[in-house]
């Protein structure tokens, strides 16, 4: 039974599948079926080059739309590039169920091995990096961008910043991290936390907080 359902799941899944590789890929490549797009992902405009892997090719090394924490409910899923606006895959990467994508002449860059739970929003108009081995809760939202400007003083704010989470990063659920966020390696940010602007310059840090701080150092974290 068990084989019989991952065998309907594929042909439901297959049409999506296949129109968002062969959009992005040459021919030889979407071939290959490297990215596994569940059946009820909308994609909104999409362009050859949009998506990038920079790994050995293989079948389903990207899943987006897939898995979850099944208690955590959750939303539809977009897809939407714009104005040469990129994402790049590094290695093997899982975003679940309710995957919101939005780039808009940013670049979003996966290490390898990175899994996210359900509901995670993505907004990039600069860069968004998120290295290896890095683990995202359900409804988290980065954004690089304040979306509209902000005056001081009289003076306009930059509306876009970079966003930089190192290696083996534990983002907990429902947080939110804003443009100019630097995160070390090795660190966890906790539930409810809005990190904006914070750069953290050691490695191994607690950070929890609205605004976020780091509250302990030389922590350690397991999956």
């Amino acid at each position: 039974m068990e084989k019989i359902k991952k065998i309907l799941t594929f042909f439901r899944d297959l049409p999506k599948s296949i129109y968002v590789n062969f959009k992005v890929f040459n021919i030889k490549d979407a071939l290959k079926l490297p990215i596994r797009v569940r059946y009820n992902v909308k994609i909104g405009k999409i362009y050859k080059g949009a998506i990038k892997i920079k790994c050995s090719l293989k079948y389903s090394i990207v899943r987006l739309g897939f898995g979850g924490s099944e208690f955590v409910s959750d939303t539809k899923s977009k897809l939407s590039f714009y104005n040469n606006g990129v994402i790049i895959f590094n290695g093997k990467c899982t975003l679940a169920e309710g995957v919101n994508i939005f780039v808009d002449k940013g670049k979003i860059e996966f290490g390898e091995n990175i899994y996210a739970n359900k509901n995670l929003t993505i907004q990039s108009e600069n860069s968004i990096i998120i290295e290896d081995n890095s683990l995202i809760g359900w409804n988290v939202d980065i954004r690089d961008t304040d979306g509209h400007m902000i005056l001081n003083n009289g003076e306009e704010r930059p509306i876009n910043g970079k966003i930089y989470i190192g290696k083996h990063v534990w983002i907990a659920s429902n947080c939110n991290i804003l443009k100019n966020s630097y995160i070390t390696e090795n660190s966890v940010i906790g539930c409810n936390s809005l990190v904006c602007g914070l750069k953290v310059k050691d490695n191994n840090c607690l950070i929890v907080g609205s605004p976020a701080t780091v509250k302990k150092n030389n922590i350690e974290w397991r999956e």
